[in-house]
């Protein structure tokens, strides 16, 4: 099964994340690179909700089988 990576902040998952995960997918096995708040700062964006918080949201999707840290917000 190919391999798909998809990196996000995901701080207040909406359906355009929803739809985003679904679609990759679609394509092979997710694991998603939750950006850390190191690499939020690169984007000039600070979550709302910590990072394990984001991840704990994220552990309920069942199109996402894992789950990294990503600390710069390029891939």
């Amino acid at each position: 099964m190919k391999k798909v990576y998809v990196s996000i902040i995901a701080d207040l998952v909406h359906a355009g994340h929803i739809k985003i995960l679904k679609e990759a997918a679609k394509y092979g096995e997710v694991t998603v690179g939750l950006l850390t708040l190191k690499a939020c700062g690169e984007l000039n964006d600070i979550p709302y909700l910590d990072y394990n918080k984001r991840k704990e949201v994220l552990e309920n999707l069942s199109m996402i089988k894992n789950i990294v840290p990503q600390d710069s917000a390029s891939y």
